[in-house]
This record gives structure tokens, sequence and C-alpha cells, in this order.
């Protein structure tokens, strides 16, 4: 109905949005009844469908046959997990050489202050001391154009490989990948492991590297890089040798160890 002034009355408008709720819930009902018609059944559901269908001995059929195709995750062992960050390591010491000198034909990396400068990686790696210093030098003439430093922290394991990955992202003035500033550590002894007694500093410690890993293994003594004696001990539990009242030794370097 309308007025004078040709509007619709207000009980039109009224009629109007009833009609229009209306069929709103309607869709909406039938969309959400053809989504729950369509919606995947729970886990819980397909093991009772599965449970009221099967025997017992066709259920471990199926366990053994799902048990195949399902992709397991094998938890790595945190050896496993440092063994694969020390090849990330030499892999971005390797990437991040992005251009190859017209002259030399070999490539290099830009030094990050001089543009247009191709430098190769001088890294000078001094166990004793547990760092690594990069020297970014011209391709042409060996001018030092950048330099980054990397130290080990005194609780941690010192990695040459690792240290230079540090060194180079801080001449290059790039970004650290925290996986190296954050490294694993190893959890298991491994042959080429340097230990030493745990209650030893480390600037004045003997220095024993792991030879062989079972009973009766072998522990060739290090002092100023020259070989000396060798200590006998079981690695298979802790390291113990009680001769020397060792209860138990750590880890200081595995920039040798075969993982």
């Amino acid at each position: 109905m309308e007025n004078k002034m040709g509007r619709k009355h207000i009980g039109d408008y009224k009629a109007m949005a009833e009609e229009l709720i209306e069929e709103i819930f309607c869709t909406a009902f039938d969309v959400g009844y053809r989504g729950a018609k369509s919606e995947e059944p729970s886990p819980e559901d397909v093991a009772a469908q599965l449970v009221d269908r099967y025997e017992n001995d066709e259920l471990a059929v199926i366990l053994k046959i799902l048990d195949s195709v399902i992709a397991h995750d094998s938890v790595k062992s945190a050896n496993q997990q440092r063994a694969e960050l020390i090849q990330r390591a030499r892999e971005f010491v390797e990437g991040e050489k992005r251009i190859t000198g017209s002259l030399t034909n070999r490539k290099g990396y830009e030094a990050p202050k001089n543009d247009f400068v191709l430098c190769d990686a001088d890294f000078i790696v001094n166990a004793e001391k547990r760092t690594v210093v990069c020297l970014l030098r011209g391709q042409m003439g060996g001018d030092v154009f950048d330099r980054g430093i990397a130290k080990c922290m005194p609780d941690e394991v010192f990695n040459a490989d690792i240290g230079k990955a540090i060194a180079l992202a801080r001449a290059l003035d790039i970004e650290v990948p925290q996986e190296f500033m954050q490294a694993v550590q190893p959890s298991h002894y491994s042959v080429g492991q340097v230990v030493k007694r745990k209650d030893s500093p480390l600037e004045t410690c003997r220095k024993y590297r792991v030879d062989i890993i079972g009973k009766g293994s072998t522990l060739t003594f290090l002092w100023n890089n020259d070989h000396g004696g060798r200590a006998f001990c079981d690695t298979t539990t802790s390291l113990d040798y009680e001769d020397e009242n060792i209860k138990a030794l750590q880890v200081i370097d595995d920039t040798n160890a075969q993982y």
C-alpha cells in the first residue's frame, strides 16, 4: 500500500523484512545441511566403523597396511642434527659466492663496502683460541677489503666450519643465520672429537682426541698440536677414566668429528 506521496506504508516494509529474514534463514539451513553431508568423518567415527565391520585379525592387517603407507618422521639425535648443521654451514660458505670474476674466472664474494670488487675468503682458524677470522681479499691484488670474526663461547663446542659461516656473514655485512648462532651441541661421543677433563679450564687443560668408540677405546693425548701418549677408557657409557679420576670428559671441538 502506498501513501499519497507514492511511498510504501511502514507495514509493507515490515512484511518485506520478515520475508527477507525467512529467505536468508532457509538458504543458510540448506548450505549448512549440504556442508554437513560433505564433511569428512572424524577419526573416531572411522575407527568405530572399522571396529564394527571387521574382526580383530582383519583389523591387525589394516593397521599394518596403514603403518606402511604413513610417512614417519624419524627423531634425529643431536649428533645427527649437528652433522647436518655443519654441512649447511659449508654450503652457506660456498653459496655466498655469487659472481664469477671476468679475469680470474672463479667465483667470489662481492665486498659490501666496495662495489664491483670481487673477493676471495681467507679463513684463519685458531682452534686454541677457538676463533675464526674471515678476510675478504680482492681477487686482483689480494688487498683486504672487509673482515669478520667468530668466537666460540666457553660452554659451546668449537667447529671450524660453523665458525667460517659466521665470520663470512659478518665480513659480508649480512645477517648471520640463527641456526649457526644457536648451534645444536653434540650429545654423544664420536671419533675425531677433541675432549678435555670437565673440571679443567680451557686455557690450560690437556686435550684428548677420541680415536675409537667402544670398550677399551683410546684417547690420543694432544698438547700444543703434538701427539703424545694414549689413554684407555670405555666410551660406550660416559668416557669414564678412573685412573685420573675423570668422571666425565667434555667435548670442546668437533671440527674433525666423524658423525
